[in-house]
């Protein structure tokens, strides 16, 4: 069999579909990847993308550490369409924080994949498409669920293909009236990390948000709420503005230490501001945690890495995956509620050496 020309993975496809699985039994397993390689003459990396696709649709499922199968038909028709309005929310190291939607995609296939159940992705910006445009490009996929990686501007959009009859669920950073929803529980995640911050005796703890609303409105009424409980007035000073990015808050913690105030512990809002804060800080002479400790969240990979490891509030991103596959599967059991379901998920503390 000749794969060799630049459309091999689609002739590849097309074989495994008329000359392989159609030989096969709904939920029978396939050949191996290796063995299929083997058959076709060609890599098994390239097997795999090939199988992978055709898992995303829904024609194959996997069960871990068992192997491939051919899905039922009826579970074919199963469509389900993820909408992301950034191509880099699809990416590990590209999109910081909870805006990134590879590891919510992990998770909801780890759930779906053993059911038959595929996903199909589309990148739609609220902001650079019409409307009209955008609903029309969801329409025409045809999807039986549409799940949103974030509510925000999308508003309108759900609304419209609820009018249309197409069950929507969104990852939100709070619970939502509008339609089914899963969210981290980050406000009680920064309560703890605060509270413990003032378990060890930090007093003058600043707060780094962009604009001190929307996302970072949850996190800054969990720093309240720990703050308050103590008994610990929030002065203006503690409430720093800050960009997104590590070199606002690197420059942003200049600025704060040259105005005359030096905090004894900073919440950073994201682990990406936290890797400028601990590098301002050091700059300045100041060691960490003795005399500033620094707290972030998302738990990003580089954590456990930084100098010190950093401290952290952790977004439970695969959990939230699993979470919305989970209320996809009710909506095609026929297990449809009245009211939108909302799901609030624990946002862990982890405790390292920055704080």
């Amino acid at each position: 069999m000749d794969f060799t020309d630049k459309n091999r993975a689609d002739k590849i496809e097309e074989y495994i579909l008329k000359h392989i699985l159609s030989g096969y039994r709904p939920n029978e397993k396939i050949p191996s990847e290796l063995k299929l390689s083997n058959v076709l003459g060609v890599s098994r990396p390239t097997v795999h993308k090939v199988l992978s696709g055709l898992t995303s649709r829904g024609i194959l499922y996997r069960k871990n550490g068992i192997g491939t199968f051919l899905a039922p038909k009826d579970d074919v028709c199963k469509k389900v369409l993820f909408i992301v309005p950034e191509i880099s929310s699809l990416v590990r190291g590209m999109s910081h924080s909870w805006f990134n939607s590879a590891y919510v995609i992990e998770g909801f296939l780890q759930s779906s994949s053993s059911d038959g159940v595929g996903l199909n992705i589309i990148n739609i910006h609220p902001d650079a498409q019409p409307y009209d445009q955008g609903i029309q490009m969801i329409l025409k996929q045809n999807p039986d669920i549409c799940m949103f990686s974030d509510l925000g501007g999308n508003r309108n959009i759900i609304l419209g293909l609820m009018n249309h009859g197409i069950p929507c669920i969104v990852r939100n950073h709070m619970n939502s009236d509008l339609t089914h929803c899963v969210y981290g529980k980050m406000r009680e995640g920064v309560r703890i990390a605060v509270e413990h911050l003032i378990r060890n005796g930090r007093r003058k703890i600043a707060f780094y948000g962009v604009n001190m609303g929307r996302y970072e409105e949850i996190r800054l009424l969990g720093y309240k709420d720990a703050m308050e409980a103590a008994g610990l007035e929030v002065k203006t000073e503690y409430l720093r503005l800050c960009g997104c990015f590590s070199k606002d808050a690197f420059d942003a913690t200049n600025d704060m230490l040259e105005s005359g105030f030096t905090p004894d512990a900073v919440f950073g809002g994201t682990d990406l501001r936290c890797m400028g804060i601990l590098d301002a800080l050091k700059q300045a002479g100041l060691k960490i945690p003795q005399d500033v400790a620094v707290v972030g969240s998302d738990n990003l990979p580089e954590c456990e890495h930084s100098d010190p490891p950093l401290s952290t509030v952790e977004y439970p991103m695969h959990e939230i995956g699993r979470a919305m596959y989970g209320i996809c599967k009710n909506i095609f059991d026929g297990i449809i509620p009245g009211e939108p379901v909302n799901i609030g998920l624990t946002c862990r503390f982890i405790e390292r050496k920055s704080s």
